[in-house]
């Protein structure tokens, strides 16, 4: 990316283009990077990617934990990931999975 007068140089790369995620978790940041997003603190603990037009493809680093149905194993930058095919599928089940990614980063 190149420096414009909107956009100096230090702030071209993307790290510096993360925003924060929420202000409940003032230490967390979203970085959309194509084509995934993700969601990090000192390191990513989560990343969200299209995996086609009607699945979400969530990826979680979580060290300690084993794999369900539902939770598969995963390699590289995460762990574990998860499909999500409809909003009902985000449950308490896969947000206590989110928090424990968020506070094992």
């Amino acid at each position: 990316m190149l420096a414009t007068p909107e956009l100096p140089r230090f702030c071209a790369s993307p790290a510096h283009r993360a925003r924060p995620a929420s202000p409940r978790y003032p230490n967390s940041r979203v970085l959309a990077q194509p084509p995934r997003v993700s969601l990090r603190r000192h390191r990513p603990f989560a990343l969200i990617a299209a995996a086609s037009a009607k699945r979400l493809q969530l990826g979680v680093n979580l060290a300690d934990a084993a794999p369900t149905d539902r939770l598969l194993l995963a390699g590289g930058i995460c762990t574990h990931t998860l499909s999500v095919t409809s909003l009902a599928e985000v449950d308490p089940e896969l947000l206590g999975w989110l928090r424990a990614a968020y506070e094992g980063n």
